[in-house]
């Protein structure tokens, strides 16, 4: 996927998320050590590159919002899921987002790992 077409991708970022300005589902499209290591409580964990296999572990009934580390590769899942219907947008910044804003993060044993 070419940058010109992320560019088109819709994004929130990481104050609004956290602001609760939508209401969503997050999927987190890191690889499962980077989820591991860290992640918003409750998130859904399939890496980017396992999404089309497991599409029906999404809801299509709300939003979903989509992180990996930085938001490139969150960026390439929003466009992807967006193609095959879903209401998906992208987290800004990522993670690194997250933890620059203060959210409070869980980390390895803390929390129930969903893994895909």
């Amino acid at each position: 996927m070419n940058a010109s077409a992320l560019a088109c991708v819709p994004e929130i970022s990481a104050e609004s998320f956290l602001n609760g300005d939508v209401d969503a589902y997050v999927l987190d499209v890191r690889g499962e050590h980077e989820h591991r290591a860290g992640a918003l409580e409750g998130s859904l964990n399939i890496p980017h590159t396992r999404l089309k296999p497991r599409l029906d572990s999404l809801p299509r009934d709300k939003p979903i919002v989509a992180h990996c580390k930085g938001g490139m590769r969150s960026a390439a899942a929003t466009a992807f899921l967006r193609r095959q219907g879903f209401d998906v947008i992208n987290l800004a910044g990522g993670y690194m987002a997250l933890e620059k804003s203060g959210a409070l993060l869980v980390k390895g044993d803390e929390h129930k790992i969903m893994t895909g």
